[in-house]
């Protein structure tokens, strides 16, 4: 019941321009706030609806959480950067929960455009999806195994393992 009367509040589309507004830490609660809302598959259809704004434009809660997802901020102190990773990780749990809504199509174009840890969390968030029977020809109508395949097998490499030694 509370989710309901948050959902009908104004509280997800400012939680959408907190994503524009806000640093690292903002960004984390305002992420980790729409992830648990999504959490709840009746709440998806309505959350993947709000529209909320980006400094100019309109921008859809999917948008905002990708946007999240591949920001590159450059930070410096270890608190911001603990700040940006939670910020990530709840945009990947959010969009993984709205992928019948828009989720998965902008998983797969951070997957194209992010840097590679931006691209790890959007895998193993893929990989996810797919473990779902109802959503695995889904995953695979992105063209997108192939990628995750190469990921795979470089993960696997002996250069790989030394490196993350």
């Amino acid at each position: 019941e509370l989710q309901t009367k948050v959902l009908q509040s104004s509280a997800p589309s400012n939680l959408i321009r907190s994503l524009h507004d806000l640093g690292c830490h903002g960004k984390a609660e305002a992420t980790c706030l729409l992830a648990l809302l999504a959490e709840n598959p009746d709440n998806r259809r309505f959350l993947a609806s709000c529209v909320g704004r980006s400094g100019e434009r309109s921008v859809s809660t999917v948008q905002a959480l990708s946007s999240t997802l591949s920001c590159r901020d450059s930070i410096t102190d270890a608190k911001a950067k603990t700040g940006a990773a939670d910020a990530r990780a709840a945009s990947v749990a959010a969009l993984s929960f709205l992928s019948q809504y828009g989720g998965l199509q902008e998983l797969v174009r951070v997957m194209d455009a992010g840097d590679q840890d931006v691209q790890t969390e959007a895998a193993a968030a893929l990989a996810h999806i797919a473990a779902e029977a109802e959503q695995r020809e889904a995953v695979v109508a992105t063209g997108v195994v192939p990628t995750l395949v190469e990921m795979m097998i470089l993960a696997s490499s002996p250069q790989a393992r030394l490196n993350s030694a």
